[in-house]
């Protein structure tokens, strides 16, 4: 520790001498500082004058956020960090790092009570990694523990300087009185910020441990109502800036869909009829066919995309922001304030006009689109996904993929010995007929999610009548082996918060993506169990039934309790029963008992019991996949949903 008061060393740190950067007068980011004063209302402007100066990083005091509402505050093409204050009203730090710049949070020195923020950005540099670490610092006036802030500053620093003792470190934020003589004097770093920036007071500060890196500070106008004024910091040698970024698309032209259209109308089908191959080497043979034929016709291509400002920003919004900042330094602060407000008005205009002009359509014609399209231009972001410390999207796959199976795994496999008689059956498996396949193909819906591995819909949709005689083939193979192929076993799972934010694997729900043709025979299999069962189905039963929902249930059971309340000397107790994983700790060899008992067609049994049987889970996150897929018998089916 520190002797703060005598601002000396104590003998067991080490004094790390810090280097002059080399090579790093080119690529620095463009810095900037405000303090909000709540940011929630003033994500527009906020977002406006970041696009209008081309902030690269952004720090923001006063955030005034909490975890529940963090998610408004997203801009798009950058990467969002928050400290927030949960227990009153108030304070918090963010910051905000353009995409063109990789980020790593140090996290072991973001887990203090304070509010300090610290992050990593990296750049490349002819063709050399370069480090600058970041610090946002928010320290309330008056508050208690000032000794133990600034010497969580100097601990931080000194251990970030060990590991990189040649990057710059740059810290920003709103010190209000604090004294911060230890900053200079112990670490060696620069105070550049020389005007004040709360009426006469410097309270809003930057300190660098290289300031030869930049330029003198500009003040800027404030943030909405804000009484801080804002900084921007610009470096000595700014790259050009990149009009470009490379994407690889798989583009779905028309002269792709007719090339692919010539091959399957002329390909030969016959090897599948070879009675010497099993239903498994017939469905990887059907999937690689198809899906080498698309690659080949519709091959990956690089592209460059222009790199293009919000869909609803308007020179006049760009003109008012410049306006704004010429009152700001010249003119009265009466003027300041209606150019301000005329600049609030003006992106709140744009973005109605940017709404009715290219979105409200979308409301009916295309309701995917439209949520997309509001969510984005609310700035709305995903809820946040689990972080580990020191783990990397690989072992966090691995790690989830392993919680997901972990229940399913207590229970044991489907036990053929323990089931009633079901074979040989006395009468032969449905027969499915290639019009029947076609038919169900173009009912399927081409925006729904599908599996990683799949085909387009759309193209499956266009070529119905070509897939559809092999496809056939292969489902009645399945029901006359009793076989459901382990290809169609292997699900892709997408880890889907249920809270806003996650803290544990509990907070994860599993959606899973399973082959388009998998789901297509599981359709099948469906529609022959509902008409085996549905005798036998309780009138009170409303979920997983066609025609039928929860909505009809809380009707039902509100008809219920009115009823039994106006007979008059009666009260009604509800009790409402959710279980953790039901579908997860269903035994599946109950499943089939109840299916024979209850005399569903035996023909089909033995395809169920594959079904059943062995599948396994793959959980995708951040495009990280687990390096095995293990064992997982809980399924999402519509058939499994049913049968339960």
């Amino acid at each position: 520790m520190r002797a703060l008061n005598r601002g000396v060393f104590n003998k067991n740190l080490i004094n790390v001498q810090v280097k002059k950067a080399k090579n790093l007068n080119k690529g620095c980011p463009r810095l900037f500082l405000t303090n909000a004063r709540s940011i929630k209302n003033k994500m527009d402007e906020f977002e406006a004058t970041l696009l209008k100066y081309k902030i690269d990083i952004a720090t923001v005091t006063e955030t005034w956020l909490n975890d529940e509402i963090e998610r408004i505050a997203h801009i798009p093409k950058f990467k969002c960090l928050f400290k927030n204050r949960n227990h009153r009203r108030g304070g918090g730090v963010a910051i905000f790092v353009n995409d063109k710049f990789n980020e790593h949070e140090v996290n072991e020195h973001n887990l203090c009570q304070f509010e300090c923020l610290w992050t990593n950005i990296s750049y490349v540099n002819n063709n050399k990694t370069h480090n600058i670490f970041i610090g946002a610092v928010y320290y309330p006036p008056s508050a208690p523990g000032a000794d133990d802030i600034i010497e969580h500053i100097l601990n931080t620093v000194d251990e970030i300087r060990l590991t990189n003792p040649d990057s710059p470190m740059i810290i920003l934020g709103d010190f209000n009185y604090l004294n911060i003589d230890s900053l200079t004097e112990q670490l060696g770093m620069v105070q550049i910020v020389d005007f004040p920036t709360r009426d006469v007071s410097l309270l809003d500060k930057v300190f660098m441990t290289h300031p030869e890196l930049y330029t003198k500070p500009k003040k800027c106008t404030p943030l909405g109502r804000s009484d801080h004024s804002s900084i921007i910091i610009h470096p000595c040698h700014e790259l050009p800036p990149s009009k470009y970024m490379r994407m690889q698309v798989r583009p779905y032209r028309e002269t792709s869909v007719r090339s692919f259209g010539q091959w399957i109308t002329n390909y030969n089908w016959n090897w599948m009829f070879d009675r010497n191959l099993c239903i498994n080497e017939k469905v990887n043979g059907f999937f690689n066919v198809l899906k080498g034929a698309y690659n080949h016709n519709f091959p990956v291509k690089q592209i460059r995309k222009r790199i293009a400002d919000r869909p609803w920003m308007t020179q006049n919004v760009r003109r008012l922001l410049d306006a704004r900042q010429r009152m700001y330094n010249n003119c009265t602060k009466a003027e300041w304030r209606e150019t301000r407000n005329a600049v609030q008005r003006s992106i709140r205009s744009a973005k109605k006009f940017f709404y009715d002009k290219s979105m409200r359509g979308l409301k009916n014609n295309d309701p995917a689109t439209w949520h997309h399209s509001v969510r984005k231009l609310c700035n709305l972001k995903n809820r946040t996904m689990l972080k580990f410390p020191g783990h990397s999207n690989q072992d966090l796959a691995n790690d989830i993929n392993n919680h997901f199976a972990s229940v399913c795994q207590q229970l044991p496999p489907v036990d053929v010995n323990a089931l009633p008689a079901y074979f040989p059956s006395p009468e032969p498996p449905p027969k499915i007929f290639p019009g029947q396949v076609r038919r169900l193909i173009n009912k399927l819906k081409s925006k729904k999610s599908s599996h990683p591995d799949d085909l387009p819909i759309k193209l499956i949709k266009e070529f119905a009548f070509e897939i559809a005689t092999p496809l056939a083939h292969i489902f009645n193979c399945c029901l006359n082996e009793g076989v459901f192929p382990e290809l169609w076993k292997l699900a892709t799972a997408i880890p889907v918060p249920k809270v806003p934010n996650v803290t544990s694997f509990q907070d994860l729900r599993p959606i899973s993506l399973t082959p388009i043709f998998a789901k297509m025979f599981e359709s099948f299999l469906t529609d022959w169990v509902t008409s085996d069962i549905h005798q036998h189905l309780d009138i009170k039963q409303f979920g997983c039934r066609k025609g039928s929902s929860t909505s009809h249930y809380l009707v039902d059971m509100i008809q219920s309790v009115i009823s039994d309340i106006v007979k008059g000397d009666s009260f009604v107790d509800i009790c409402a029963v959710d279980f953790t994983k039901a579908f997860d700790r269903i035994d599946h060899t109950v499943i089939v008992r109840k299916l024979v008992d209850i005399r569903v067609r035996k023909s089909i049994i033995p395809t169920i019991c594959s079904f059943l049987t062995d599948r396994k889970i793959n959980t995708k996150l951040r495009s990280e996949h687990p390096k095995c897929c293990i064992r997982y018998i809980s399924l999402e089916g519509p058939m499994y949903q049913f049968m339960i």
